[in-house]
């Protein structure tokens, strides 16, 4: 029994321990906020009680100070012109004070012109830490806008929360209404009564931290600010941020699979993406591309789970930030081998406002092979140029180069003059830009190259692949023809370029990434040489395929790549 007593008496001492630490270190503090339209100086400061000297000076409008420990009890904070005596304040405010709370007073202009400041208390609690969640708190501090109502959605346009508001509004218990919120993505959408059009502001919310969205100023004196200040656990001091209205921010963002072989029973190869910049439980395909995700600005955070819907060994969580700067696309591209659970993301940033000269093309290359090495590349275009880049590793790139557009063709070798890996040919349509990936794996025989987009386009636009004219051995002999494919998406079809011999009846074959034939078409026999045959895609899923033709010996006359798009 004493033993038993012992212990007992120990897990009392040790939870008091806790609450007793807990109370310590969440101790009652005290934050000011200069919200006040058409101040009557351009600065504040801010004196508690009898205190000589400020514990808050030179406010400017959209400034808050640091959070400061208070005691429990009243207090009476003072506002005065930054640099002028107490004595001539502009107003004084009592603070109520209590236990385990934090308090925030707005220094504001109200409805009846007159100024004044204005607090609110919230009950300091570390459970919003847990899983990095958000509580938002929203203040109306425009003394003319009258009655609005606000809605917060998330990317996928789920309401993450609604309020109707008008100057000061307090809940129940005093406090500002507060909303729990993952962090994510937010557009807020402000109703106005009398306002015939909503207004739209957008930002990135990350936690854990606790944020006070402040609505000042009105629309017809086109001084509306949607202002975000940082209200969290914290006694340092956070910069307010002013948020931009909606649909005007100049950067973007999306994601290119890059990833060539398969999860562990899945199929169809594709991998399951969920990112805080928009897209959640997305599925990408290898040589799929997201819509691009717009309307973003400065540091912007992603967060991608990579893998199957399964268990957790089968994922890999991803971080990246990004500081996303004006007119700049920013494409994710998911490289490496799943088998292994060795994904990773490489950013590539793209300047929209960098085109190419008229009848010319931009573009760079990306090496996206991951059981190669460096590679060396030359490429011949239309107009009988020639280009080489040497020494490219894997997940390296060129900087963009530019060139005349039309037909290219790539040949790809181990770097140091080692043999040729593949031999690809394509068209770079004129006037934009793209990257060129080297992708596949050489084990799988699936090594080509593939054109991305990288003009502005909020659309989810096909990537287009090259047709592989030779691999290997085949690429390394000369006079090797080889097949050509040509995509042809508006038909359903793509059609394979290659030369008969007319031994017998050709057959063209179409492999899946784990060797199977989906498909075959029989080509009538009797004709010698270049032939071109269409390939219907109905019944092929979206994905990549290999292309083989076989010639009525038995022989193989060539292969390539195609992607079919749905």
């Amino acid at each position: 029994m004493k033993v038993l007593y012992t212990i007992a008496m120990m897990l009392v001492a040790i939870v008091m321990a806790d609450q007793n630490a807990y109370s310590q270190a969440i101790i009652p503090r005290l934050r000011v906020a200069n919200f006040m339209e058409n101040a009557p100086a351009e600065k504040l400061d801010f004196y508690v009680d009898d205190e000589a000297t400020p514990f808050a000076s030179g406010l400017r409008f959209a400034d808050a100070s640091a959070s400061v420990p208070i005691s429990v009890g009243s207090h009476r904070v003072i506002a005065v012109a930054s640099g002028a005596p107490k004595s001539e304040a502009i107003f004084t405010e009592e603070v109520m004070v209590t236990s385990d709370s934090a308090f925030t007073l707005y220094a504001v202009r109200t409805p009846g012109d007159t100024l004044r400041g204005i607090t609110f208390g919230r009950t300091l609690t570390p459970v919003y830490k847990e899983f990095n969640n958000l509580i938002i708190g929203v203040f109306h501090a425009s003394p003319k806008l009258g009655e609005v109502r606000l809605m917060g959605r998330d990317p996928n346009e789920k309401n993450v929360f609604a309020s109707q508001l008008w100057f000061a509004r307090r809940g129940i218990n005093g406090e500002l209404a507060y909303f729990l919120q993952q962090e994510t993505r937010i557009t807020s959408t402000l109703l106005i009564d009398n306002q015939p059009t909503n207004i739209y502001f957008t930002g990135q919310y990350i936690g854990p931290q606790v944020l006070t969205m402040v609505i000042v100023g009105t629309v017809a004196e086109n001084t509306l600010g949607f202002y975000m200040v940082h209200d969290s656990d914290t006694l340092e001091q956070r910069p307010v941020e002013k948020q931009r209205y909606a649909n005007q921010g100049d950067g973007g963002m999306r994601y290119v699979d890059c990833v060539p072989d398969e999860f562990t029973g899945d199929a169809s190869g594709r991998r399951f993406i969920r990112s805080l910049i928009a897209y959640w439980n997305q599925g990408a395909q290898f040589l799929g591309a997201t819509g691009v995700i717009d309307d973003l600005l400065g540091p912007t955070i992603t967060q991608t789970y990579v893998g199957l819907d399964g268990p957790p060994e089968q994922f890999q969580l991803l971080y990246d930030t990004v500081n996303v700067r004006t007119d700049t696309l920013y494409t994710l591209f998911l490289v490496g081998t799943g088998m292994d659970s060795n994904v990773s993301t490489v950013i590539l940033p793209t300047n929209w406002n960098n085109r190419p000269a008229p009848g010319k093309v931009r573009f760079r290359l990306f090496h996206t092979i991951p059981d190669v090495g460096s590679v060396d590349l030359s490429m011949k275009f239309s107009d009988g140029e020639e280009r080489t880049v040497q020494g490219v590793g894997f997940k390296g790139h060129s900087e963009y180069i530019e060139v005349s557009g039309g037909p290219v063709t790539v040949r790809c070798l181990q770097a140091g003059g080692g043999k040729v890996l593949f031999e690809s040919r394509g068209i770079l349509p004129y006037d934009s830009t793209y990257t060129l990936l080297l992708t596949g794996m050489e084990k799988r025989k699936t090594l080509g190259s593939t054109l991305l987009n990288d003009s502005y386009s909020g659309l989810q636009r096909p990537m287009v692949q090259f047709s592989t004219v030779a691999t290997g051995a085949e690429a390394e002999a000369k006079g090797v023809r080889g097949v050509g494919i040509w995509p042809n998406p508006s038909r359903d079809e793509f059609v394979v370029e290659y030369v008969s011999s007319g031994r017998g009846e050709d057959r063209i074959e179409v492999v899946d990434l784990f060797g199977r034939v989906v498909l075959r078409r029989e080509v009538g026999a009797g004709i010698v040489g270049e032939r071109l045959v269409g390939v219907r895609t109905e019944g092929l899923s979206s994905g990549s395929y290999r292309v083989r033709v076989i010639d009525g010996a038995g022989m193989e006359v060539g292969s390539g790549g195609v992607m079919v798009v749905k």
